[in-house]
């Protein structure tokens, strides 16, 4: 079975040039989501801005970057995404990111898409 990068052990991990915080890990969802802390910048009010998202909302966050323009859906992430919604609402609230909620299928269910561009901390090194 192959190692996963900066997964356990005494492995360096990148760091945020703004904050010094280790840097969230895209492949360790089932991890304590305390220690997820993913940095990035998006533009408000006409300057680029750092933000960080931390936990669930951080690991939300980077699904919804990495699923682009066809988003993610509760069933897709329900082994660690338990209150989607809600981390989505975070986002919404905490954070001011624009997030779109496509109503789709039947049953009826909500596939979230991020619309407000944002820079990862990890693509900018």
């Amino acid at each position: 079975m192959k190692k996963l990068p900066f997964r356990g052990g005494n492995v360096h991990r990148p760091r945020c040039a703004a904050c010094n915080q280790p840097i969230g890990q895209a492949f360790a969802f089932n991890t304590n989501p305390k220690h997820f802390h993913l940095p990035y910048y998006r533009y408000a009010d006409g300057e680029r801005k750092h933000f960080i998202a931390n936990g669930r909302e951080g690991q939300t966050l980077l699904c919804l970057v990495f699923a682009g323009s066809e988003g993610i859906t509760a069933l897709e992430v329900h082994s660690w995404a338990v209150r989607l919604s809600a981390y989505i609402r975070n986002l919404r609230k905490h954070h001011s990111l624009d997030i779109q909620t496509r109503m789709e299928g039947e049953p009826k269910h909500g596939r979230y898409v991020l619309i407000t561009p944002i820079e990862l901390e990890a693509e900018r090194a």
